[in-house]
């Protein structure tokens, strides 16, 4: 009935008489408006069929002539008298939704789709319901309930489609038709992989997202195999999503996965050593994660601990042995975000090649992942609030490093030395450290020969840069593209010639306020150069600084603050511009571009 019903869904669709269609992440039709002519002659055709509860109360029901007739009732009233159902036993739907639920529901023999979202103090379906095997579609969700029960007999409901949720245990059929979403509970009450196979989730391919859910009530003593009880919820090769919730589970021997995601667990404290699933029967090299590339931990507010495991005792032949674990043979890289209480972490990661923490209070957990590592390549860190300066420790073991960004640390002042050996380094970036003050550059040559990329980026304690000799710095700065210092308000001194870097081909120095001007003599050295994103002025200046015009390969410029009269000839040589903002040029009365500029395309006057 349903796919007949479907055909017709989408020739309503195909002819636009159905509009304004929401889709679900999957691509499902989750809400459609109808076309105003179609609700005007549907309501046409069924005014004498139609009853409102506005005008229709719940006492006057009883006035509805030929209640035999009434097949669909959306109840909106609080409670629900336990006679008046009984007049309309033939029913197909009823949306009961946030109101009280009658025994009397159970003789409803003929209804087909219940709705009963958000009833407050709904705490179980009665257990004749199971007895009603015309029932095809069943909404309930529960609001606040995590107690709330399913009718034990539901196996029986060989017709029903949709079931939001059920508890392992509870469903004695195989319930096969189910499609659509499915919410699994009491997951911590499986034991074995047979109790989880009566799910017979295998036999299911219309369900397309799956959610596994544990609760916090887990009996003392009870020890379960995680990988074996999810070998028992082994899905359908059709499901496209599937979600875990409220646990952790056992997760260290799955031989072949690649990428894991621990998001929202708010309650989990630590995870330990049971985490790895570590079998002690193991007499050989015993590996946890053996595949496991990427690991992400998110939005765990009450993390403090997560163990690592180097050793176990094990026995064999009688007698105990001392076995060496490895961990994370593959690891490449590691996320960490919003887990602000997190204070000790593993360091057993041989290949870690990117790390990303952000917002973490302490610096400790960085320490640790660090102290045995050499293969960092990126490490990004952001609002790490304890965090004043970074372990020398971790720059001078990781040469290799080659991306640096450290934001909004609002504790964080300075690099250690160790910074200045980090050959590879192609890209530094500092944004919103308000405290960070100093940038000394060491004496001596040959330190940041590979950077590409400097930005420093709302550092309003940072006064001078660098601090040492600004040749000798640019000297050794040899591959540098693009320099950007924005925002950075008490930063008077800026001692680079920029001019002497001919590889650079972005320059940005904006928003400095206390900033001595940079000299423009030069800049004509720079032939690489595609984007000088501003050019500060004076107002008593009516042109251009010549050396300006030189600049024929530039394709994006700001100019600000000019007493320029007109933009025509003195712009000549620009010939390749391709974006140009003129702001605050107060006298500038004429601009003519057109053929002066023939690949412009983005033109603002502020």
């Amino acid at each position: 009935m349903e796919d007949v019903g479907n055909k017709f869904f989408q020739l309503l669709l195909q002819y636009s008489l159905l509009q304004d269609v929401k889709l679900d992440e999957h691509s499902n039709i989750t809400h459609c408006k109808m076309h105003d002519l179609v609700h005007d002659l549907t309501g046409d055709i069924l005014k004498s069929k139609l009853f409102d509860q506005k005008s229709v109360k719940g006492e006057n029901l009883s006035q509805i002539n030929e209640p035999r007739r009434l097949y669909t009732l959306f109840w909106r009233c609080n409670s629900v008298p336990e006679d008046v159902l009984l007049s309309f036993k033939f029913l197909r739907v009823l949306n009961l939704s946030k109101s009280a639920l009658p025994d009397s529901i159970c003789k409803l023999y003929n209804l087909q789709t219940l709705k009963v979202n958000n009833c407050y103090y709904l705490e179980e379906l009665p257990d004749e319901m199971g007895n009603k095997i015309s029932l095809r579609l069943i909404y309930c969700q529960p609001l606040h309930n995590k107690h709330f029960r399913m009718p034990f007999n539901m196996g029986k409901l060989t017709c029903l489609q949709t079931l939001q949720y059920f508890e392992v245990g509870i469903e004695q059929g195989r319930l096969e038709n189910l499609r659509g979403e499915l919410t699994i509970r009491g997951l911590q009450l499986v034991a074995n992989k047979e109790e989880a196979q009566i799910t017979y989730l295998q036999e299911k391919p219309n369900i397309y997202k799956l959610v596994y859910l544990w609760s916090h009530d887990e009996p003392e003593g009870c020890e379960t195999n995680d990988e074996h009880m999810l070998d028992g919820l082994q899905p359908h090769p059709n499901l496209k999503t599937l979600e875990v919730e409220e646990k952790i589970p056992l997760l260290g021997q799955l031989k072949f996965l690649r990428h894991l995601e621990l998001v929202g667990f708010h309650k989990v404290e630590c995870i330990g050593t049971t985490f790895y699933a570590i079998d002690g029967n193991n007499n050989g090299n015993i590996q946890v994660f053996p595949s496991l590339k990427e690991l992400v931990l998110e939005d765990m507010p009450s993390l403090i601990e997560w163990k690592g495991v180097e050793l176990i005792l094990t026995t064999n032949g009688g007698r105990d042995e001392v076995i060496g674990v490895r961990m994370f043979p593959g690891f490449e890289k590691l996320r960490i975000t919003k887990c602000p209480l997190l204070k000790c972490t593993p360091n057993q990661f041989e290949i870690l090649r990117e790390l990303i923490i952000e917002g973490v209070d302490s610096g400790i957990p960085l320490l640790n992942l660090c102290s045995n590592l050499t293969s960092l390549v990126k490490l990004d860190l952001s609002d790490v609030k304890e965090l004043t300066c970074l372990p020398d420790e971790i720059l001078r073991n990781n040469v290799s490093l080659q991306f640096l960004s450290v934001s909004d640390c609002g504790e964080f002042r300075e690099f250690p030395q160790s910074l200045y050996n980090l050959h590879s380094l192609k890209s530094l970036e500092i944004s919103f450290c308000t405290n960070f003050s100093s940038f000394s550059v060491p004496s001596g040559e040959n330190y940041l020969t590979s950077l590409q990329s400097l930005q420093l980026f709302c550092c309003d304690e940072l006064t001078i840069l660098p601090r040492a000799d600004p040749h000798a710095a640019v000297r050794n700065c040899r591959s540098l593209e693009t320099l950007l210092v924005s925002y950075c308000n008490n930063l008077v001194s800026f001692p680079l010639h920029v001019w002497e870097i001919p590889s650079l081909s972005d320059l940005d120095i904006s928003e400095c306020p206390q900033l001595i001007s940079v000299p423009a003599e030069g800049l004509h050295h720079l032939t690489g150069l595609r984007a000088l994103l501003y050019v500060y002025g004076r107002l008593h200046l009516d042109s251009l600084p010549y050396q300006l015009m030189q600049l024929s390969f530039l394709t994006h410029i700001r100019i600000y603050d000019f007493g320029i009269k007109a933009i025509s000839h003195t712009l000549g040589n620009l010939t390749s511009i391709e974006t140009l903002e003129l702001r605050s040029c107060k006298r500038l009365q004429h601009v003519d571009l057109l053929h002066v500029m023939p690949k412009l395309r983005y033109l603002w006057i502020r």
